[in-house]
């Protein structure tokens, strides 16, 4: 996609998932947080800190009632080989299928996951939405108080399924931004 805003080049992958309040998607949501929620995630100490080949990376999950989409995307810092940036995501994604999610990893999304939930809680918006989604899409605002549950259950061989099944998969959609001055 030739972009005339853009001021650098960009690419985003996208895989569709299962729909939300699924098995398989509580560990994808999970498996996304491993992958790029954060200074600690897989890919942003693997491309940001390690190979330094990207600018920005970002991930974001979709969740509908129907099927959902995680998508990940990265800047690449000037000169970097797009389809290199791609494959050490791919590789990364490969040992997550693969070799799955450690303890201590497991151990640090739990602790993120009750953080996350101790802090939802204290916003009385935060509160409200989560109430008015849970009425509005699932028809049971009690959802709420049992979500946290739900993903506390997930395990690493949950995580490394799913992420075997949806995302180690050439099914997928890339996107490629292209700068319009660029040539």
């Amino acid at each position: 996609y030739v972009d005339q805003f853009a001021p650098l080049p960009a690419f985003i992958t996208a895989w569709k998932i299962p729909p939300r309040r699924t098995p398989e998607f509580d560990a994808l949501s999970l498996a996304g947080k491993l992958l790029f929620d954060g200074d600690s995630s897989r890919l942003y100490q693997k491309l940001v800190k390690g190979e330094e080949s990207v600018v920005q990376l970002f991930g974001n999950l979709d969740e509908r009632r129907g099927p959902s989409a995680m998508w990940i995307g990265a800047i690449p810092k000037p000169g970097e080989d797009l389809d290199q940036i791609r494959q050490s995501i791919a590789d990364e994604i490969k040992e997550l299928a693969t070799i799955g999610v450690t303890e201590e990893e497991m151990g640090k999304l739990r602790n993120q996951l009750f953080n996350d939930e101790v802090r939802g809680r204290q916003s009385t918006m935060f509160r409200a939405q989560r109430l008015a989604e849970f009425a509005l899409y699932d028809g049971d605002p009690n959802l709420f108080n049992t979500e946290f549950e739900q993903l506390m259950r997930v395990t690493p061989e949950d995580i490394k399924n799913a992420v075997a099944k949806f995302l180690d998969t050439d099914n997928r959609s890339n996107i490629d931004i292209v700068p319009a001055n660029v040539g």
